[in-house]
């Protein structure tokens, strides 16, 4: 797929989203992963359809779609969508589950020393967080 086709498709999703086609749009993203675009990019799209699906009230397909991305993007070496992932448990409370997820980046051989502080910091407040639940 040529870039300006992709960008119009994606133009489009986001579009229909906001008009409140969440359904459209979630179509033309999963016509996009299945694409012969890259990796990064269907990762990205994956991202997307995470929240789309979780502001329509799906979170268990908003998880599926996280991991969707997260398998797009570990097999390039990257972790934004891994991080988002994170980032979304803590919201929803899932802290165990998050806090497996930043443990298992923390020993990915590809991630930077500078990132590794950063997810350890990361690391440090969910358990944190996790202590205050705890506490009646």
């Amino acid at each position: 797929m040529d870039f300006n086709t992709y960008r119009e498709l994606a133009t489009k999703a986001s579009d229909l989203h906001g008009a409140g086609k969440s359904a459209e749009a979630l179509k033309i993203l999963a016509e996009l992963v299945l694409s012969d675009i890259s990796d990064i990019d269907k990762s990205v799209m994956c991202l997307n359809a995470a929240i789309i699906n979780d502001q329509a009230g799906e979170i268990e397909q908003a998880l599926k779609w996280y991991d969707r991305g997260m398998a797009y993007e570990q097999a390039q070496a990257k972790y934004f969508v891994t991080m988002r992932k994170a980032a979304y448990l803590v919201e929803k409370k899932r802290f165990d589950e998050s806090l497996q997820i930043l443990q298992r980046l923390l020993s990915r051989p590809y991630v930077p020393e500078s990132d590794k502080i950063v997810i350890q910091t990361n690391i440090d407040l969910v358990q944190k967080m996790m202590k205050e639940q705890e506490q009646p």
